[in-house]
């Protein structure tokens, strides 16, 4: 089953190569993409989730 989900314009979002992100009502919602995951991409999302 393929659910479609679009990514919000109503509110702010951040973007790396692994995933978009967005908070709805104080929970932070990750929509993850699919490339290759690294030690690099992967340390570098880690990065910008914690900001």
């Amino acid at each position: 089953m393929d659910h479609k989900i679009n990514i919000p314009t109503d509110r702010r979002t951040w973007e790396d190569e692994i995933a978009t992100y967005w908070f709805e009502n104080g929970v932070l919602i990750s929509l993850s993409k699919s490339p290759r995951r690294t030690i690099a991409n992967t340390s570098g999302n880690v990065s910008l989730v914690n900001r």
